[in-house]
């Protein structure tokens, strides 16, 4: 590795210097001549080698990335095959701390470690992890961003998970059982508390500059910091009530409260619109402004807007990680700020190199505000959704239903019914259909199994109905393929299930359920004809029992 990656001028160096010995070079040395050959033949055909990421680098195979070759992990002279695949698997879990924690997690040795270390490989991690997060977080404001800047760069080399995921590490018990109650309602008070800190420390910045230059928007721009503030205080309590255990009235327990708690965050998202538009247009209804703009207005706007920036990126990451309605809300509104503070400065800027126009600060203001305006009124509509009953996450539904079927005394389902009642209280019901000639006894274990297995898998409560099929009617598959074709010239969309055959003296009862897309404008009395008709067709004795269903999936 220290020769392939140490460039072309090094590798000839060393070449040169072995050519002078090369009679008496070792055996090891030997190998490492023609290993050397090789590469100078590669870099003479334009290949090009990239060092080694503990967090990228495989074990034991080269990867090209970033359009070169990165070596793996044994290429390294001294590190064996155990000790490289240590490496990987352990910077799957997130970033080094420091050498210390380096070696407790990989088990290599402290030669190992030192090898890397001296190869460059290991960055600029501390020995150890004395450093105390809150003392960096308190010595002054300055660290406190350099802290954010720092989180903004993980994220833009798809690392960011790296600074929540310690902050996880710090403050959450068993932080990866984001199924877990209490865990997920730890997660939501660091969440909060992040939010409450920084939002009131650029409310105070913020309003001291507001009202040094005289500016409404400034103003209206830290009225919004503390709206957020307590944004954050009900997004805390949202989710100290939703971990509560369920009772007797609430027998489903008490997750929904936190899609309150995010639909009052949209609230009062609306109502500082609507007091900054207000304020506003008094500005320019009067006809005067008498702000008085200095550089240090623009340096606090600007540290608004980044810091701003990285508070929704910490929402958005606590918020992925345990899927949180109110979070999501909350980085919504983050991100709003960013927008409004940025119109700010560019108010301010062009009033401060014209004067004369006046109204600017004002005009970008009332801009501001119908934006979050619009925001704050989408995020409403976002958060009632869960509550009022919206549809389940079509790709989830599909997993669900892969594992399903991927049982082999499964032969079809059907009748796919979810209700949520939370973020991890998902109840959901569906039909299996069976084959009617086997053991029953045998395909109900069979079922109740699939359902413990899913429920542990997922974290839902899932019950299935089991539905025998006649798997030796000859009739039967001849009249599915008439169906399947009327229904896909009808609308591709619609299916059936259940078809099943009742016989007798004078008629034949053909039973089945026509499943319908939920919102798709359907005549169904058009519909059962053309199926009734197209059964008769095939025989005189057929009578279609026909039921309509909808499909709950929202697919």
């Amino acid at each position: 590795y220290e020769l392939m990656c140490q460039g072309k001028e090094r590798l000839e160096i060393h070449l040169a210097d072995f050519k002078k010995r090369k009679d008496t070079l070792s055996k090891k040395e030997q190998d490492m001549l023609s290993d050397m050959r090789i590469v100078q033949e590669m870099y003479a055909r334009g290949f090009e080698f990239e060092p080694i990421d503990i967090y990228t680098a495989h074990p034991n195979h080269f990867q090209i990335v970033h359009g070169k070759l990165m070596p793996s992990f044994n290429s390294i002279d001294g590190l064996g095959d155990n000790a490289a695949v240590a490496i990987a698997e352990a910077a799957k879990d997130g970033m080094f701390l420091s050498k210390d924690d380096f070696r407790e997690r990989t088990k290599v040795s402290k030669t190992v470690a030192d090898l890397m270390g001296d190869l460059g490989l290991l960055g600029d991690i501390p020995e150890s992890n004395q450093l105390s997060l809150f003392d960096f977080a308190i010595l002054n404001t300055y660290n406190i961003y350099i802290f954010f800047i720092s989180v903004t760069y993980l994220y833009k080399k798809k690392s960011g998970v790296f600074m929540i995921t310690l902050l996880r590490k710090l403050f959450i018990k068993n932080y990866k059982d984001v199924t877990n109650k209490e865990v997920r309602k730890k997660h939501g008070i660091l969440a909060a508390v992040g939010g409450i800190f920084i939002n009131l420390l650029l409310f105070g910045i913020k309003l001291l500059i507001g009202i040094l230059t005289f500016s409404m928007s400034i103003i209206s721009d830290a009225i919004n910091n503390l709206s957020d503030m307590f944004s954050c205080f009900v997004t805390l309590i949202g989710f100290i009530f939703a971990s509560k255990k369920a009772d007797s009235k609430h027998p489903y327990g008490h997750e929904r409260i936190e899609y309150i708690a995010g639909m009052i965050v949209s609230f009062l998202i609306i109502c500082v619109a609507v007091l900054l538009g207000y304020n506003s247009i008094m500005t320019l209804v009067s006809g005067t402004s008498e702000t008085n703009y200095n550089i240090y207005a623009f340096i606090v706007l600007g540290i608004s807007i980044l810091g701003k920036i990285l508070l929704g990126l910490y929402y958005r990451g606590i918020g992925k990680v345990i899927n949180s309605v109110s979070l999501k809300a909350s980085m919504q509104d983050s991100f709003n700020d960013c927008i409004s503070t940025g119109v700010v400065l560019i108010a301010a800027l062009i009033q401060y190199f014209f004067p004369s126009l006046w109204w600017i600060d004002a005009g970008m203001s009332i801009a501001v505000a119908v934006f979050i305006l619009y925001s704050g009124i989408k995020m409403v509509s976002e958060t009632a959704s869960p509550l009022v009953g919206m549809s389940p996450d079509s790709e989830f539904v599909k997993q669900i239903l892969d594992d399903v079927k991927s049982y082999d005394v499964v032969l079809g389902v059907h009748d796919i019914v979810c209700h949520s009642y939370g973020p991890t209280k998902v109840f959901i019901t569906l039909h299996c259909e069976v084959d009617g000639y086997k053991d029953m006894f045998i395909a109900h274990d069979c079922i109740d199994e699939i359902e413990a297995k899913l429920n542990r898998k997922y974290g839902i409560e899932l019950t299935i109905h089991m539905d025998p099929i006649d798997t030796k009617n000859k009739e039967l598959p001849i009249i599915k393929e008439e169906l399947t074709r009327v229904l896909n010239e009808f609308d591709p969309d619609i299916t059936f299930h259940d078809l099943r055959m009742t016989s007798g003296p004078t008629h034949c009862n053909i039973l089945f359920d026509v499943v319908v897309p939920m919102g798709d404008k359907v005549d169904e009395k058009e519909l059962i004809h053309l199926l009734r008709e197209s059964l008769i067709k095939l025989n005189s004795k057929y009578n279609a029992v026909i039921k309509i269903d909808y499909d709950y999936t929202g697919k």
